[in-house]
């Protein structure tokens, strides 16, 4: 999920039946009371105003859209999923915002590409009309694939305002290591398209500044046609800017995973073709079983590669600690320690409305030259003497505030070895038991080859 992330470069991720350790030890994960749906924000640009969970969903507000993500298990009794639905739509009236509704609600309909209608699809249909959401749900492409069988059970709502900005909907054929099947979409609005950030658009690379040029080459635009106001004014710093050095560009790309190598990115490519090949092959005969047995076999070395990328570059994290404290393994785990979940914003209509509040417009004709004449000839409110005497640092007292600062630095790289140390004893008690777990299981095996042995020779006998 992670690679995949990157690859297409997704600001948001609503994601069911999460890893629970994951999502329950990272502050960036906003998850249900029973961790079994979870979103994260992966853009720097979208800011979270509130958020909040119920009973199968978790839902955050992005001012003007709240995003729900929501997973009900087919094990469930339907009371449980009315309960959820209920919840849902009281968050939902309450807000009265342009709504996207995404999850796993093990249901089935004709209205979202089923061939036939159950009781918790009846129910799940009941409650969109109730709400006014449409499904978002495109083609007919199976969400769920186990085998020969195929369902649609991973579905994307919208409300009647945000239905007509949803785009792109569609199920991604990419390798997911999972009976389920990826889903992506965009939400874009005219408001969105623009960078938060100015500064993080098209400027220049000021290390490449060649100030003789710009200097030269302004001095001559202004010769030639003096600005007149702040418009032409800009046009010749900018044509002097582009003389004298070249643009920035925005790196849209996001680093991959750092687990990630060639290696798997070739065994990923050849799981997706042998998943495609068994996929399209409908006919029950012998070749089907091969190629599914292929498929099986690519998925598994897939497996085995990333579990084994993971285990090296956790060695070599390991490795770095105890060459350098303060490297990659020091830098890893202090960025996990602090938050770095995306901005809990404030709207730039409410900052405004703050900004009018506190300092409300007063008309030029109400302040007469007189008390401004007052004003400025009172010595008293014009000028502040100082009564609080600064002592003088010396070098001793610098000298204690270096070594504070360096037993919380040595306790910090303590606080990160240990905790890394004591991970490590915790892979290495999995693998113990995954290693006495394989043995128990040959030596079974071992015993019934020899009961089965001895009971084909008696019966030769």
């Amino acid at each position: 999920m992670e690679a995949t992330a990157c690859d297409i470069k997704a600001d948001v991720l609503l994601v069911a039946e999460p890893n629970k350790r994951i999502v329950s030890s990272s502050p960036n994960w906003y998850t249900d009371q029973r961790l079994n749906a979870a979103i994260t924000v992966r853009s720097q640009n979208i800011s979270i105003m509130r958020h909040g969970s119920g009973s199968g969903f978790v839902w955050i507000d992005l001012g003007q859209l709240m995003i729900f993500s929501c997973y009900f298990s087919p094990n469930e009794e339907i009371a449980d999923l009315e309960n959820g639905l209920q919840e849902m739509k009281e968050v939902l009236s309450q807000n009265r915002k342009t709504a996207i509704v995404g999850g796993d609600f093990n249901a089935k309909s004709p209205e979202w590409g089923m061939q036939f209608s159950d009781r918790r699809g009846d129910l799940l249909s009941e409650w969109l009309s109730e709400l006014a959401l449409v499904v978002m749900n495109q083609g007919n492409t199976p969400t769920f694939v186990r085998g020969t069988s195929e369902s649609i059970l991973d579905l994307t709502f919208a409300s009647e305002e945000g239905c007509a900005l949803v785009r792109n909907w569609k199920v991604l054929l990419t390798e997911s290591l999972s009976l389920h099947r990826y889903i992506t979409f965009q939400y874009s609005t005219d408001t969105q398209s623009n960078p938060t950030n100015p500064s993080s658009g098209r400027g220049w690379m000021l290390k490449c500044l060649n100030a003789g040029t710009f200097s030269a080459v302004l001095r001559e635009k202004i010769a030639h046609s003096k600005p007149n106001n702040a418009g032409e004014l800009i046009e010749a710093l900018t044509f002097a800017c582009n003389s004298s050095m070249p643009r920035r560009h925005r790196n849209l790309k996001r680093k991959p995973v750092y687990w990630w190598t060639h290696e798997i990115a070739d065994r990923r490519s050849i799981c997706v073709k042998a998943r495609r090949a068994f996929s399209r092959h409908t006919a029950s005969d012998s070749t089907r079983e091969v190629l599914q047995e292929a498929y099986k076999t690519a998925r598994k070395t897939l497996r085995q590669a990333i579990k084994a990328s993971k285990r090296r570059c956790w060695q070599n994290l390991l490795k770095d600690i105890n060459e350098d404290v303060w490297g990659k393994g020091y830098r890893i785990v202090t960025s996990r320690l602090k938050l770095t979940s995306p901005n809990m914003g404030i709207p730039m209509i409410e900052k405004r409305k703050f900004i009018r509040e506190l300092f409300p417009d007063m008309p030029a004709n109400q302040i007469s030259q007189q008390q401004v004449g007052r004003r400025l000839n009172n010595k008293s409110s014009t000028r502040r003497r100082c009564t609080t005497v600064v002592k003088a640092l010396t070098s001793s007292d610098i000298s204690k505030k270096y070594n504070e600062l360096l037993d919380v630095r040595l306790e910090i790289a303590s606080k990160v070895k240990q905790q890394l140390q004591q991970e490590l004893t915790h892979n290495k008690l999995k693998f113990d038991k995954e290693m006495e777990l394989l043995n128990l299981k040959i030596e079974c095996s071992k015993q019934t080859l020899e009961k089965m042995k001895n009971t084909n020779q008696t019966n030769n006998i």
